[in-house]
């Protein structure tokens, strides 16, 4: 934590879908407000939002990652819009506060017999990705 806490940006290639994600160094890095370049998987698309948190780059492609990091360390505003974006996400969604918000709304639904909500209340507003 203290590595990526002084990070002035964190990348993570993943190989391929199976790999196990990076998702609590994603998660962490958006806590700390540390602007991204990931992999692009499905895993990772419902919380990690391009252009949004960091960038995502095309599996297997090294120009992808390598023109992907070299914007964003040439882009000192885009890194500050992202780094202050990820951790106002990473403040109301990826928490422990957030998790137990999400539960008491599907154990509600459950009592109530409905159906729940697919994401948190709120979720696809706070997730949206940029224009």
């Amino acid at each position: 934590m203290q590595i990526l806490a002084g990070a002035t940006l964190s990348v993570v290639p993943l190989k391929d879908a199976s790999t196990g994600a990076g998702h609590m160094t994603i998660v962490s890095a958006m806590q700390l407000g540390i602007p991204q370049v990931i992999t692009r998987f499905p895993t990772v698309n419902d919380y990690f939002k391009h252009k949004v948190h960091g960038l995502f780059v095309t599996p297997n492609s090294r120009t992808s990652l390598r023109e992907a990091i070299r914007y964003l360390w040439s882009h000192p505003d885009e890194r500050s819009r992202m780094s202050e974006a990820a951790t106002t996400f990473a403040a109301e969604w990826l928490t422990e506060e957030a998790s137990q918000r999400h539960l008491l709304d599907y154990l509600t639904a459950i009592r109530d017999q409905r159906s729940p909500h697919p994401h948190p209340p709120g979720w696809a507003h706070g997730s949206a990705d940029a224009a």
